[in-house]
């Protein structure tokens, strides 16, 4: 993790994302080796940091692991939860109000984190149509609902869309070539989509009828 870390830094990000422990065969870290993981990484950074408390990893970071970490480390600046539980989500948003930024993963739950306090929302769909993305976040904070809730309402439809037994991944790439965006190459041992399989996402993006989308591409 931390050649990775050397690697950011070079390239001059503005943060870098520290994802949990995965520690195979669905084995958990305990609290204590979880926290050690953090610290030496966040020991040895010089660029700003980011926790990823990602429920589909199997676990998420406990709320009090996030306070004192936040409380350690000013180089924190964020975090991204993945997480249907508000409970944890208002819980989290609550030891990092004023501290650091707290962004969800996904649209699903952009507009409850907005009402929420959070800064907004992670999202794949900003690959195909980053203009609908600003434009929530741009909408809730000048109060144009009317640009909100439409920049939204194409968004969930993308979101939708790409729920398809293709994968997300997958779905992305593929709409990324047809309209010809960069990003569309796989790395192995990832597939592409088969050209049946193309079509039927050419037929889907056509259908979603999302000028940023079906429009001139750049």
């Amino acid at each position: 993790m931390l050649r990775l870390v050397r690697l950011a830094e070079r390239c001059g990000l503005d943060a870098m994302q520290l994802y949990c422990l995965d520690l195979g065969h669905s084995n958990r870290p305990s609290e204590a080796e979880l926290e050690r993981y953090f610290r030496d990484v966040l020991d040895d950074m010089r660029i700003p940091a980011l926790l990823s408390s990602h429920i589909f990893g199997g676990y998420v970071i406990p709320v009090p692991m996030i306070e004192r970490l936040l409380r350690d480390y000013p180089h924190l600046i964020g975090i991204n939860c993945t997480n249907p539980d508000l409970k944890y989500l208002t819980r989290v948003l609550e030891v990092a109000s004023g501290r650091a930024e707290v962004h969800v993963g996904g649209p699903m739950q952009a507009l409850t984190v907005l009402a929420m306090g959070g800064q907004g929302f992670l999202s794949s769909e900003a690959n195909l149509a980053p203009a609908l993305c600003d434009g929530v976040i741009r909408g809730f904070r000048d109060g144009d609902m009317t640009l909100m809730m439409t920049s939204y309402d194409q968004l969930i439809r993308i979101f939708a869309a790409n729920q398809s037994a293709t994968g997300s991944v997958r779905w992305t790439k593929a709409a990324l070539k047809i309209t010809g965006r960069p990003g569309w190459t796989f790395r192995r041992p990832l597939m592409p989509l088969t050209d049946a399989e193309v079509n039927q996402v050419a037929i889907e993006l056509a259908d979603l009828s999302i000028a940023e989308i079906t429009g001139t591409p750049r």
